[in-house]
């Protein structure tokens, strides 16, 4: 408890745990709204004191929010020097004070291919080819372009991530067994077969010869026979 004497000679019991809880309270709602906090704009926290009860503690609620407003301006105005700080150092600064790591190098056109490309196999399941390319909706760098900085399009797997790596299918191993024997084909030639028939003879002198001649042909199962006498 303390006592604090007022200008009309009236002596009040303070209690400075609940004046401290006050302002703490009021605090918070300054540094919220981040300007002085004015009486109506207190009242709509009803979750908090009625304004009125500042004004026993500290005279009036505009004498405890001015008290609170100008330690809310010290705290600004320090967060804003070391921001100006900050953002005024010198590349020496930077480099003297060993923070030269944390300016990032720009990604060489390299980089930024190959990154685009990364995105694009992961999107399509594959690299673009050169209608793709040419396409304006799809806005990539030209096939000639891809293939300078990436080299043949055979090559550019190896720009894949190990798990993209993974998932590409192997190529289909070539036989290296001998080739199978084509199956036996009909035939489809036409023979001739020519007999010579001797007739009997049945007289003293011969009266003649037949001849047979066989035809075979590769759209049919029987021979044609053919017989002429000579």
């Amino acid at each position: 408890m303390a006592l604090l004497e007022r200008n009309n000679g009236k002596v009040l019991f303070i209690d400075n745990h609940v004046a401290a809880k006050l302002q703490e309270m009021l605090l918070k709602v300054t540094r919220e709204l981040g300007h002085l906090v004015t009486y109506e704009e207190f009242k709509q926290y009803s979750e908090l004191p009625k304004p009125n009860q500042y004004a026993y503690y500290f005279g009036s609620f505009g004498n405890a929010a001015r008290r609170v407003w100008k330690r809310v301006k010290r705290e600004i105005a320090q967060q804003e020097d070391k921001s100006m700080t900050d953002e005024n150092k010198t590349i020496e600064d930077i480099l003297r004070a060993g923070e030269s790591a944390a300016i990032p190098e720009p990604p060489s056109r390299k980089q930024e291919i190959e990154e685009l490309m990364i995105d694009f196999y992961k999107s399509h399941g594959h690299f673009p080819t050169q209608a793709e390319c040419n396409s304006p909706e799809l806005e990539l760098p030209s096939y000639t372009t891809l293939s300078k900085y990436l080299g043949p399009k055979s090559q550019w797997d190896a720009i894949l991530p190990d798990e993209l790596k993974a998932a590409i299918p192997e190529s289909i191993p070539k036989p290296t067994s001998e080739p199978t024997a084509k199956p036996p084909q009909a035939d489809t030639t036409t023979r001739v077969d020519v007999k010579e028939v001797v007739a009997p003879e049945l007289h003293s002198e011969p009266t003649g010869a037949k001849v047979e001649i066989k035809i075979t042909l590769p759209d049919r199962k029987e021979p044609i026979l053919i017989s002429l006498s000579i």
